[in-house]
């Protein structure tokens, strides 16, 4: 634990640092008119658009709940509630704690599992991050001028890549051995487990192969393409709204290097990694300081608000109250 702290409280002097640089260089009167002039319009589009995506990513967490065989009959509105309210969690609690109520809501509501929650919660993380590295790759080639922290960003993007694919690969491909080793090494280390252990390694395993199946992977694509274009296309209208010479490229670039931002979740929603990689990101793409400024923190603002009104509408349409939520955390599985 104290090196995460110190970790999590290096992470934040860093951002600090970037941040007290930033806010030296701000021209303050140029922000002010960036947010006072920023196109209505635009921003109410911003909005329905991220409204949208909120939606539609239940969508394709159902789907991988019926596609992984963990539930029948999961009805889409218990979804979007257990999703919207471990979003809300996620935006001020650190470490992504969000996707612990996630999982108990679900088990509580679905009797899904906890495991197999985790199975298509990592799945589902997969799918984003595929896709964000595809998007950060090709909005990048775009971009007019090629920053020196870019080249870094690249390598270290290509290797997470080509080492978690090979590794998924390798674990599938040769999931029997794994199971086997995974088998002796729990056996020799704590016997009392090794039992509970092994079935829920199994179960995940075999719901993480059957993702790889194309009658699986192909419509998962496609849910996630759709997904992922509605961001961009919110992140873009959004960054009309305080600068009009917008381009999509510049856009979409901010929204990757805003979602790979979260990989590492060492803050409460994002905070400041949200605005820090808008302004590293818009840079390459000639956007004045401000302009980025100014539309970090009204996305920021409007996300996180569009999170809580569905959140507010979930807990009064589907009757949550944190006593059961702490109810259903303390109950073991079965």
């Amino acid at each position: 634990m104290k090196r995460t702290h110190a970790i999590r409280i290096a992470a934040f002097a860093v951002v600090g640092i970037f941040f007290a640089w930033v806010l030296a260089r701000l021209d303050w009167h140029e922000f002010g008119q960036r947010v006072a002039g920023a196109s209505i319009a635009d921003l109410a589009i911003m909005l329905v658009l991220w409204m949208s995506v909120l939606l539609l990513r239940p969508v394709r967490f159902r789907f991988l709940l019926h596609a992984l065989g963990h539930v029948e009959g999961a009805d889409y509105r218990t979804i979007w509630a257990s999703m919207v309210l471990g979003a809300a969690v996620n935006s001020f609690a650190p470490m992504r704690a969000g996707d612990v109520v996630l999982a108990v809501f679900l088990r509580q509501r679905l009797g899904v599992g906890m495991h197999q929650s985790f199975t298509v919660i990592i799945a589902d993380w997969a799918c984003d991050l595929v896709c964000v590295a595809i998007i950060f790759f090709g909005a990048l080639a775009f971009a007019p001028a090629i920053a020196a922290w870019t080249d870094h960003a690249i390598v270290t993007l290509i290797a997470l890549l080509l080492v978690g694919l090979a590794g998924a690969w390798a674990v599938l491909h040769w999931r029997t051995w794994v199971l086997v080793l995974l088998d002796r090494v729990l056996t020799r280390l704590v016997p009392r487990w090794q039992q509970r252990a092994m079935a829920n390694a199994e179960e995940i395993l075999a719901g993480l192969a059957a993702i790889s199946t194309w009658k699986t992977a192909l419509p998962l694509v496609l849910i996630s393409l759709l997904i992922w274009g509605l961001a961009g296309l919110s992140y873009w209208f959004g960054l009309r709204a305080v600068f009009p010479d917008a381009s999509v490229a510049g856009a979409v670039f901010n929204m990757a290097l805003v979602t790979l931002s979260f990989v590492v979740p060492l803050g409460s929603g994002g905070m400041g990694a949200f605005e820090a990689a808008s302004v590293l990101a818009l840079a390459v793409f000639g956007v004045p300081l401000e302009a980025a400024i100014a539309f970090a923190v009204i996305a920021h603002m409007l996300q996180l608000g569009s999170v809580l009104l569905f959140t507010a509408l979930a807990v009064l349409t589907r009757q949550i109250d944190y006593k059961s939520l702490r109810s259903g955390a303390q109950k073991r599985e079965p």
